[in-house]
């Protein structure tokens, strides 16, 4: 919660948003990564779960790995677009 004149409001305070990135970029980054393995590029999170859960079992379960394996699906299917367009 971050204070402004006496009254509290939504929001994180800029070390508190450090500290949340800090915790959740290994887990995006492990998720990246998992949307660029063989087995998993080009399939949704939903068809590739029991794959994920069992090579990533901790950061899987975390919504930065969720949104890091969305964003690295979107950079495998920019990539292959480009590929295409050579």
């Amino acid at each position: 919660w971050q204070r402004t004149a006496g009254h509290r409001v939504k929001g994180l305070r800029d070390g508190e948003r450090d500290e949340l990135r800090r915790h959740s970029e290994p887990h995006y980054r492990s998720g990246f990564e998992a949307a660029l393995h063989p087995s998993t590029r080009g399939r949704d999170y939903e068809q590739v779960t029991a794959y994920i859960e069992q090579c990533y079992p901790e950061p899987c379960k975390t919504e930065a790995f969720r949104v890091g394996y969305v964003r690295g699906q979107q950079y495998f299917r920019n990539r292959m677009q480009a590929r295409e367009l050579e």
